[in-house]
């Protein structure tokens, strides 16, 4: 026992009653164990108990259980039965030491994963929790304002789990997942939270170097534009080169005057051009050679067997930006391949260098990533954004706002564990700030799904939320989902909505059932009890499949049984029946084109097809705008049918008659 438990020894070994403990299920007495299990702990805690936790973490006895120390409790193997290997020995020391009382057999439920079918240990520990409990009341109000379909879902099944919400564990002891943004120090008494990458970005700003990234002057093979990255043949800087660099040089030397700032190092490019630029960025800015450093990592994109050759011919080779991005050229590189290799030239510098002001001089494409590199950007990030390896003007130069972030092996920012763990600084007091291992419930990044995809609030802040000022995005006007996504992501959608914004995530919700195999079981492809989807779709159509669903008990959150059978019965009454409409207006139509203006016919059967046309229209308009998909679905099956057994039947012989009123009645009523 610690210090803190063993004032406690006198309270275990003990019987005390519980409410969770019955006669009518086992013997009504059980063994508690405060630090594997919830009720236990909550008893344990009320008598004050000691909490003896004698299994670590990795599932086998710690050293103190001295004769079964090290083994695990429950050990892994594919047999299960091996699963009572341990519990075997401690029946065998229990015999051989005069303690066991009987030795039975008991069949009982243990929890097991649900994916490998392993047995689960249960432990209490330390989390961190959303006091959803402060605000629980407000979610119940807020959850009114919500059109749910079913209504019954929102009142009951989800209103009563708001009335009876706890507080959130958000906190996982897993290594994948979002880490949680929270650092401390060793004695726990100081925490930081970090809300933002740019935040983070200050914390991790301590070598305090600054840096200006430029690129050579014009030289004689950007006139000629041809591709050159090595010395073999010497392309020196034009006059009007030569002049550039001068001029931004001079630009660059005001800049630093007035921010009382002077260069301490340059890092070259060890090609013609960027020399000759270094030269004179030296002789201008007093900088002595044995502070000029050449790096080959600076040079242009190694093109390969395109070297000497025009750069129209390198823009030609690509077909996309994804291409463009990372496919190398013959024997040579990608722009990928570039962005690595100069973001590991600037991590490597940073780290050599404490409060020095830096000027790298390199060429026109790593120049351009130097920027995306110390944005944090990645590859993917790059493309969405519709990035493009457009060079910067010869002689141009740019101040770099860089800091070593936490990253990939790419050189990627990446907030992930293991990158983000190795992120520390001291605090005020001169104390190590680490972070906390834990990472967030997958469910809180569910429930921030509108404002991550959205990059609220770092991106379109006043384009985001709906107010009279703008139309923005959220709260959603409507959502979807299973029914057991009341407890999942309507829940965690909700804490969030109501403890940011004091408004639901959603205005309209349609809670989905779900779909079975025609057994009535679970569709699951170990059973393999389920048509084929792509073959089924091929046979029947999307759209059928879609119609069979909308017009079902599933969007109503109730199970239904799937059947290739009533597939085949809304394809062929439903869409093959209008397929049929459709053949026989086109034999009919005639070669004019049709206005689909709505006729004006005195015949009772177009009466009485646009009259069930305009009550279609407005059934299933008011039913979508109260997102009933299965009321507005049905009226279309029962309208088709009307069209196609009773109007194009009745009407054969005023078709055949060229009946124009007939022809036109019908474009329209399909159109």
């Amino acid at each position: 026992l610690t210090k803190n438990e063993e004032g406690k020894r006198e309270n275990a070994w003990k019987i005390y009653s519980a409410d969770f403990v019955t006669a009518d299920d086992g013997t009504g007495v059980v063994h508690i164990a405060p630090a594997f299990g919830e009720d236990d702990l909550k008893l344990g805690n009320l008598h004050n108990v000691p909490v003896i936790q004698h299994v670590a973490t990795d599932g086998t006895m710690k050293p103190e259980v001295l004769d079964f120390a090290g083994l695990s409790v429950k050990p892994k193997a594919a047999n299960s039965g091996d699963h009572q290997k341990t519990d075997i020995e401690v029946i065998k020391w229990l015999a051989h030491n005069g303690a066991l009382y009987e030795k039975l057999k008991i069949i009982h439920p243990y929890p097991h994963c649900w994916r490998c079918d392993s047995p689960l240990l249960n432990y209490a520990t330390t989390a961190w929790f959303v006091r959803v409990t402060q605000f629980k009341d407000r979610m119940v109000e807020i959850n009114k304002t919500v059109n749910w379909l079913p209504v019954e879902i929102g009142e009951g099944r989800f209103g009563k789990w708001l009335e009876n919400a706890r507080d959130w564990n958000v906190s996982r002891s897993r290594y994948w997942g979002t880490p949680l943004p929270i650092w401390r120090n060793e004695k726990g008494d100081d925490i930081e939270v970090i809300g933002s990458a740019h935040d983070l970005k200050k914390k991790l700003d301590t070598r305090g170097n600054k840096y200006v990234v430029m690129r050579h002057g014009e030289s004689e093979s950007n006139i000629l534009g041809v591709i050159d990255r090595s010395n073999e043949k010497k392309y020196p800087l034009t006059e009007k080169g030569k002049q550039q660099v001068k001029d931004s040089v001079e630009r660059l030397k005001k800049s630093m005057e007035e921010r009382g700032l002077k260069v301490s190092h340059i890092y070259t490019s060890d090609i013609e051009r960027t020399l000759e630029t270094t030269a004179i960025a030296t002789e201008i800015l007093g900088v002595s050679k044995d502070k000029i450093s050449h790096d080959t990592r600076l040079r242009e994109i190694n093109c390969g067997e395109l070297e000497g050759k025009q750069w129209n011919d390198y823009q030609n080779y690509f077909k996309t930006a994804e291409e463009r991005l990372h496919k190398a050229l013959p024997g040579g590189e990608s722009n990928a391949d570039v962005k690595k290799r100069v973001a590991e030239f600037l991590y490597e510098v940073d780290a050599k260098h404490e409060n020095e002001l830096i000027l790298i001089v390199t060429h026109g494409l790593p120049l351009h990533l130097t920027h995306e590199i110390a944005a944090g950007k990645t590859n993917r990030d790059m493309l969405r954004k519709g990035w493009e390896d457009v060079t910067e003007e010869t002689g141009v130069h740019h101040w770099l706002d860089f800091v070593p972030l936490p990253h990939n092996e790419d050189y990627e920012f990446d907030l992930h564990r293991p990158y983000i763990d190795a992120v520390t600084w001291k605090n005020e007091k001169g104390e190590l700030m680490k972070r906390v291992p834990e990472v967030f419930d997958v469910w809180y990044d569910s429930g921030s799904m509108p404002y991550a995809q959205n990059h609220y609030p770092f991106e379109n802040p006043h384009e985001f939320l709906k107010n009279a000022k703008n139309k923005g995005v959220f709260p959603a006007d409507f959502i979807a989902e299973g029914l057991d996504q009341t407890r999942g992501w309507f829940y965690t959608l909700t804490v969030l909505a109501s403890a940011l914004f004091d408004t639901p995530a959603f205005k309209n919700v349609v809670v989905n059932g779900l779909v079975l195999a025609e057994d009535g079981k679970k569709m699951s492809k170990s059973l393999n009890n389920f048509p084929p989807l792509i073959p089924t779709i091929e046979k029947y159509s999307a759209d059928a499949l879609r119609f069979l669903l909308a017009n079902s008990q599933a969007v109503h959150a109730e199970d239904v049984k799937f059947s290739e059978k009533n597939l085949d019965e809304v394809n062929k009454k439903v869409f093959m029946r209008l397929s049929n409409v459709v053949s026989f207006y086109e034999m009919y139509k005639g070669i004019e084109a049709s206005k689909f203006e709505e006729p004006k016919s005195a015949n009772i059967l177009d009466k009485w097809i646009l009259a069930r046309l305009n009550q279609l229209i407005s059934t299933t308009t008011e039913s979508l705008e109260k997102y009933d998909l299965a009321k507005a679905a049905r009226p279309i099956a029962e309208f088709i049918d009307d069209i196609s057994t009773w109007y194009v039947r009745r009407s054969r012989e005023r078709f055949k008659n060229d009946d124009k009123d007939a022809v036109e009645t019908t474009g329209y009523v399909l159109y």
